[in-house]
């Protein structure tokens, strides 16, 4: 029953506003927005925010984090190899896809959000997670007609059972 809870979820998932997601399972409203993730996981808002463009920030220590000895190899890449990366980068981004920042399709290819991330763990620099985790469950809903997997189950749990 469990799972069937959480693609209840999903399927009725609704648009109130630009910061906030609601849905109804079992006759329960539950709302999902950056501050509701944020006391859910107990984590602050700190650090750098998700944007668009935001390597440019940071010039070429994006590529330096993320393939360290296999830097020559990668060259000028438009997208992240991940066959490239160096280990400590591919470990991050496996625990990434699976858990944290969940994706569904290739893992050879990183999403732009999952670089941000990635960069930032690598590098050890503070950024703001829950808005990470909403704009990805923003993105995996644009694609979810037909979409059987279940993510971000443990903060939907949570939700439900709180």
């Amino acid at each position: 029953i469990y799972p069937k809870l959480l693609r209840t979820f999903w399927r009725n998932v609704e648009f109130v506003n630009k910061k906030t997601i609601a849905s109804k399972v079992l006759g329960v409203q539950i709302m999902l927005s950056n501050d509701i993730i944020t006391k859910a996981t107990g984590c602050l808002r700190e650090g750098s925010t998700y944007q668009e463009g935001w390597e440019k920030n940071y010039d070429s220590h994006v590529t330096r984090a993320l393939y360290w000895e296999n830097i020559e190899k990668a060259g000028d890449q438009k997208t992240t190899v991940y066959n490239l990366m160096c280990e400590k980068a591919k470990i991050w981004a496996n625990i990434l896809n699976k858990s944290v920042l969940y994706k569904a399709d290739s893992k050879t290819t990183l999403l732009d959000l999952h670089k941000f991330v990635l960069f930032h763990l690598m590098e050890n620099l503070p950024f703001d997670l829950p808005h990470t985790i909403y704009i990805n469950i923003l993105r995996n809903l644009k694609g979810l007609a037909g979409l059987d997997d279940i993510f971000y189950a443990t903060l939907i749990n949570k939700m439900l059972w709180d």
